[in-house]
């Protein structure tokens, strides 16, 4: 697939609308741009209108506007969910201006975005990554951004990158086959996900293999090397309009009703919201439902994802829904005293974070139900226990970009979210007695305890739980008690819970060892995220260089993010990166097993003394 075969999609950070509303379209822009210029609050640029792009091969774009009936219970006398409802950011821009400025600096606007000399951080500069017996070389080829992977004289697979995914932590890449097996080059134009990533921070390119998906039978890293080479078709790698696409770009709310993503990026409960008129959707050749590059509003995330169409509100001064309405959206909850609350509503609010922030992890579910993968925030929150209470704009800005993973103290403003209800532990002494920690141990602390694998660091969990918990206790799942401990053991634990704060756990028929510290139960245990959370726990513990020959063997780890976030914890502890020739997470593992009995010198000087 050519570039000049490729839809033309708009970035930054227009997106290609319906052709059967381009003429529509166009006439709202002008309509937006006199409106905003009356107002003379912004001197907006003339707006150039794209041309329709090219259909999807072996798909079509849907019909228009449905025809309402008399047996449906939508809001005929407003829309916020239609490909013509959509209007796209730089409507907003006029009176938004402050807001606008802020989404631009945020990574949603860049979570999804055409390949460009401005969009890819990532070091194509002729640098080479050796992986099993391949070389991999990330390079500029005709203007294009290629990753070639060979054995020898023999090429392995070339990739076109044609779309990247993220850009503040590791960059993730989309891209087309234009040599390799089965076929000869352009066979597959299909865009998929390619199998290697950028790591910013470390200017480190490394395997996509690192995050291969958990849960299935402990494999071998030459079994996982001959999965690499022996892919019989591109369609094994995940498919950008199957995967990435669902979540990483705005489009139409009516949309999420197909197929594509099975019902899990509604947002809203699927059992409370749903189009009463079934939608003609894109297909690709085998007959599967696709979200098309002609049906986005933007690639990444932008304004409407959360606000929904704003055409009524941008130009005819209506005021914003933040439900999704329409003549075929049937919605028995959206009754008046929930629009007219919706921007307050746990409910609401909740509901649009999780359209995208409810995904199926990668990796085990925890016993309590909460995800040990990132992406799966809006999920946990809703299993908790405040989930009727807590918004998630209590604690995150939706314009602003969040924390980093393990990064500084708590904001005032997560604490605040949980002393709103709990108004007795407002005062600094009062949690301080509650918690018996008066050495800066917060609410989030014990009850959103780091748990959960965040790519590049260990992240909150937002299943707001009890450290308590018998489950999780029971089977030397992460504990937040146990995470500040590591020496402890589980029955010192049980004893402290009951001691502080009269709570009796019954652990039932637990596994033996209870009186083993917690921390070398961890490093030990059978699931690897457990392993992985226990690595950058003891990178952050008192024990500090101490803990060196303990985290050490996760370096020799069968998982690759284990050993990832291994070499994380040693690093931290070391107060230096290890170079690849010290240690390499991807080498062959007998290359491997010679490199960590060398760490084993390199420790800390205070582990000597």
């Amino acid at each position: 697939m050519s570039a000049d075969d490729e839809p033309p999609v708009r970035s930054p950070p227009q997106e290609a609308r319906l052709s059967t509303g381009w003429i529509a379209l166009a006439i709202l822009a002008g309509a937006a741009a006199v409106y905003l210029g009356v107002r003379g609050e912004v001197s907006e640029p003339e707006v150039e209108v794209p041309s329709p792009p090219s259909p999807v091969a072996g798909s079509a774009a849907p019909a228009g506007k449905p025809t309402a009936s008399a047996s449906r219970r939508g809001d005929p006398t407003y829309s916020n969910v239609y490909q013509y409802d959509y209007v796209g950011p730089e409507a907003c821009r006029g009176c938004h201006a402050e807001q606008y400025a802020t989404w631009r600096a945020h990574p949603h606007a860049r979570m999804n975005d055409n390949a460009t000399a401005t969009t890819v951080v990532g070091a194509f500069d002729g640098r080479k990554l050796r992986y099993g017996d391949a070389e991999v070389t990330f390079a500029k080829a005709t203007g294009d951004y290629v990753m070639d992977i060979r054995r020898g004289e023999e090429t392995v697979r070339r990739y076109r990158v044609t779309r990247t995914v993220g850009s503040r932590f590791i960059q993730m890449y989309v891209g087309t086959q234009l040599a390799g097996p089965p076929e000869e080059a352009g066979n597959h134009p299909q865009e998929v996900k390619l199998p290697f990533a950028y790591w910013i921070e470390r200017d480190e390119w490394f395997p996509q293999t690192y995050d291969e998906t958990p849960g299935t039978p402990e494999w071998t890293e030459e079994g996982k090397l001959a999965r690499f080479y022996d892919y019989t078709a591109p369609h094994t790698h995940a498919e950008w309009s199957r995967s990435c696409a669902l979540c990483h770009n705005t489009y139409p709310y009516a949309e999420r009703f197909g197929s594509v993503g099975q019902g899990k990026i509604l947002g809203f409960p699927k059992e409370d919201i749903q189009l009463a008129v079934a939608r003609d959707e894109p297909k690709d050749e085998r007959g599967a439902a696709v979200l098309a590059p002609w049906q986005l509003v933007t690639l990444g995330i932008s304004c409407e994802s959360c606000h929904f169409g704003a055409r009524e509100h941008a130009l005819e001064n209506a005021k914003i829904s933040f439900v999704p309405r329409g003549e075929d959206v049937v919605f028995p909850k959206a009754d008046a005293t929930l629009l007219a609350s919706a921007r307050k509503s746990p409910y609401v609010i909740n509901s649009i974070c999780a359209q995208c922030h409810r995904a199926g992890t990668q990796g085990p579910t925890y016993p309590n139900g909460a995800a040990s993968w990132n992406s799966g925030e809006a999920r946990d929150l809703a299993a908790g226990t405040c989930t009727s209470q807590i918004r998630c704009t209590d604690c995150h800005d939706p314009h602003r970009a969040g924390p980093v993973p393990g990064g500084g103290p708590d904001a005032p403003e997560q604490i605040a979210a949980c002393t709103r209800c709990h108004e007795a532990l407002a005062e600094p002494a009062a949690a301080a007695e509650h918690s018996r920690h008066a050495d800066g141990v917060t609410c989030l602390d014990c009850h959103m305890p780091r748990i959960v694998h965040g790519l590049s660091g260990v992240i909150r969990s937002h299943r707001i739980s009890s450290p308590s918990d018998a489950a999780m206790l029971a089977g030397d799942f992460p504990n937040a008690c146990g995470l500040c401990h590591l020496e402890r053991s589980r029955d010192w634990v049980v004893a402290e819970l009951a001691r502080g704060w009269e709570v009796k756990v019954d652990l039932g028929e637990a596994q033996a060892g209870g009186d083993q510290p917690l921390g070398e139960r961890y490093l030990a245990h059978a699931e690897g995220v457990v392993r992985q959370v226990a690595a950058e726990a003891y990178a952050r513990s008192p024990e500090g260089a101490a803990a060196w020959s303990k985290v050490l063997p996760l370096l020799d780890d069968p998982r690759p993010p284990t050993r990832m976030f291994g070499r994380l914890a040693l690093e931290h502890m070391l107060g230096r990166r290890l170079t690849h020739e010290e240690y390499l997470p991807w080498a062959p593992p007998a290359d491997r097993k010679v490199q960590v009995e060398g760490l084993r010198a390199l420790a800390p000087p205070a582990l000597h003394d």
